[in-house]
């Protein structure tokens, strides 16, 4: 159940495993709201387990045009992330080094090296926000969320799976320590094993059969301005409310995680969208002069300490990935290769053990009431 995620993990499930017998059931219509440029930055968060979670995802990407049979046509961008602090710089040295030992080409950058790679950061000693130094990464891409979903829908459809649109659960019945099925909108569907790929309300649908889930919903914000505004050369990228400056084909987009908001939070509020501004016009005075044309805003479910969920969980035939916030798209291929591999084998890969539900012990797990909640939930 969910959307990119889920149906990347049932073409895998049928491609890698042999596993045709799967159901994807998507709330709303493939990629829907998702036909805009989004790069592939981070994948997950910036330590080593994450790096090479990334550099997974960016191989898994180089075959996605041959494998679903279509033409992606991705762009070939770069990404050049901002360190604010000391700590900060040896996190992203950190970071630039596990890339390296995964292949991937990975430069650490002094203050002068950013200054050449984006000259119109501000590194003057008046600068509000310091700049230290940055990685820049020259492999990664970029491509609309809308066609990888639609190409990973229909790869799946051709290896035998099925794929509901607009279908809307509304319970996960419990028997012992298994979930008997799925009640949807459209009837009933029996199912030996479950998944939950949800990019939002995953607690909601996880506590339908007693889950608690670590995960609590972010506001991802986004600014879109004009393209006569001169760009940066690269995707800039800072740990500042998780900003992430982007120059594409409709101009510039900016992107924040703003934290935590209720769930059916629809847009920020105007001095959390003003501080948004804020930091990019500090970081990149030129983009001041940029006209906005649009504001745009969704919820993405985030892990409480900001590393993301692939996991099995502590009912038996149940399944997660969740937890991405502002890194679901650019994970979509590893984190359904991995959720793939947890269902068909039962155990997690090297590549997403480190973010199982039991990563910080079994008192930090989450946990199972005896019954499952049957609150309805659009996830």
């Amino acid at each position: 159940m969910g959307g990119g995620h889920a149906l990347a993990a049932a073409y895998y499930l049928a491609k890698e495993h042999g596993v045709t017998e799967v159901a994807v059931l998507i709330p709303g219509a493939i990629g829907e709201g998702a036909a805009h440029e989004a790069p592939v930055t981070r994948v997950a968060d910036g330590s080593v387990a994450g790096a090479r979670f990334h550099a997974r995802s960016l191989r898994l990407w180089e075959a996605l045009p041959g494998q679903l049979g279509i033409d992606l046509a991705p762009r070939h961008s770069d990404v050049l992330h901002l360190a604010h602090t000391r700590e900060g710089v040896d996190a992203l040295l950190r970071y630039g080094n596990a890339l390296r030992l995964e292949g991937l080409d990975a430069r650490r950058l002094d203050r002068a090296g950013v200054a050449a790679r984006v000259p119109m950061i501000d590194l003057s000693p008046s600068a509000r926000i310091p700049v230290l130094g940055g990685v820049f990464v020259p492999r990664t891409f970029a491509c609309s969320p809308a066609t990888v979903a639609f190409g990973y829908a229909r790869a799946a459809t051709a290896l035998g799976v099925a794929v509901f649109e607009r279908c809307t659960v509304t319970g996960l019945p419990r028997e012992g320590n298994r979930v008997a099925g799925v009640e949807t909108d459209g009837g009933i569907i029996t199912a030996g094993k479950v998944g939950l790929a949800p990019d939002a309300q995953g607690a909601a649908l996880a506590a339908m059969a007693g889950l608690r889930l670590p995960v609590e919903p972010h506001l991802l914000q986004t600014m879109l301005c004009e393209p006569a505004t001169p760009l940066p050369e690269s995707v800039v990228t800072s740990g500042i409310d998780r900003i992430r400056v982007n120059p594409c084909d409709e101009g510039l987009r900016i992107d924040a995680d703003l934290g935590r908001c209720a769930p059916g939070a629809r847009s920020a509020s105007l001095p959390a969208i003003e501080r948004m501004a804020d930091v990019v016009v500090s970081l990149l005075p030129p983009l001041v002069r940029a006209r906005l044309l649009r504001l745009e805003a969704s919820v993405a479910d985030t892990a409480t300490d900001g590393r993301p969920i692939v996991s099995a969980t502590p009912l038996d035939n149940v399944y997660v990935d969740c937890g991405w916030g502002q890194a679901g798209f650019g994970a979509t291929p590893a984190a359904g290769w991995c959720l793939a591999h947890t269902i068909a084998l039962d155990r997690p890969h090297a590549l997403n053990a480190p973010f199982t539900l039991d990563r910080g012990g079994p008192a930090a797990g989450p946990g199972v009431s005896a019954a499952g909640t049957a609150t309805k939930s659009t996830a």
